[in-house]
């Protein structure tokens, strides 16, 4: 179903899947993870609206509540609509950073180690707020996680497929033109403007006029339309996340001895003025 150069890509740039709200975009993910399962990808899926939540090829999801309580768990949805857009950039960029340094670390032991463990594959949803500009430009370990791994993770076994809200002005300039793209279609007229720049105008063009559930894919070269297959799946088991550390509150125990000392000392003072007050009389 899929253009046999999607994969392929997958492992030189990322991918941005773009195209009219209600179009299919994470249908067409979600068959597009079903397809990188049987070729043997561990995946991970961040979703902040419940997309994947109910409906998914993957086993597991885990339901994030507080950044910092998590497993990291192979074949799983992160569903993440509770936390703010600071912390869901800081939730995935926790989860890449942890994968990118293992991989990275093992490398260095071991030349041979990423031929040995399956590529994974990282899907990300309203990815706007990961890739935009000032994400991706400000100062922090979030940010800079966030751009070693696209630039240098594919040579880890890291890969990525973005899902886009509204490309617009929001995706920064140098990304955009550093993706691979599958498109449905855009209508609006910043998106065509951002997506021509992109693609090309031969591509554009096929974009503005797809059907709904028709995408085209796009690494320098167009690919033939292809549909959003049909396909049902199930609703993932839940796997809690590991419970909140109890911080016992501290108890103060007064240690007898030093209760025994100062009545002690008390009392040799008292004996002391009372002996110069007699040598004083």
């Amino acid at each position: 179903m899929f253009p046999r150069s999607l994969f392929d890509g997958l492992h030189n740039k990322p991918v941005v899947v773009d195209a009219d709200r209600g179009h299919g975009k994470s249908q067409l993910v979600k068959a597009l993870v079903a397809e990188a399962l049987e070729q043997g990808y561990v995946i991970r899926v961040f979703d902040c609206v419940a997309n994947w939540y109910h409906d998914s090829p993957l086993l597991k999801r885990q339901l994030i509540r507080n950044p910092e309580q998590y497993d990291v768990l192979d074949n799983c949805v992160y569903e993440c609509g509770s936390l703010s857009e600071k912390q869901f950039r800081r939730f995935i960029s926790a989860i890449i950073k942890h994968d990118y340094d293992t991989r990275y670390e093992r490398k260095l032991v071991n030349p041979r180690y990423i031929e040995s463990v399956p590529r994974i594959l990282y899907v990300i949803e309203e990815a706007n707020t990961v890739i935009r500009s000032n994400s991706l430009n400000r100062k922090g370990w979030e940010a800079e996680t966030l751009n070693n791994f696209i630039s240098r993770g594919r040579n880890l076994g890291l890969d990525v497929v973005f899902i886009a809200t509204r490309v617009g002005g929001e995706i920064s300039t140098g990304f955009r033109n550093r993706c691979n793209w599958i498109l449905g279609r855009v209508s609006g007229k910043e998106e065509k403007t951002y997506v021509g720049k992109a693609t090309n105008d031969d591509t554009l063009e096929i974009a503005k006029k797809l059907p709904k559930y028709k995408f085209v894919y796009y690494d320098g070269d167009t690919s033939e339309p292809f549909y959003l297959p049909e396909t049902i799946y199930h609703t993932p088991a839940t796997v809690e996340p590991p419970p909140e550390p109890i911080i016992e509150e501290a108890v103060i125990i007064e240690d007898k001895r030093h209760s025994q000392v100062w009545p002690t000392i008390l009392f040799i003072l008292l004996c002391v003025i009372a002996w110069l007050y007699g040598r004083g009389g």
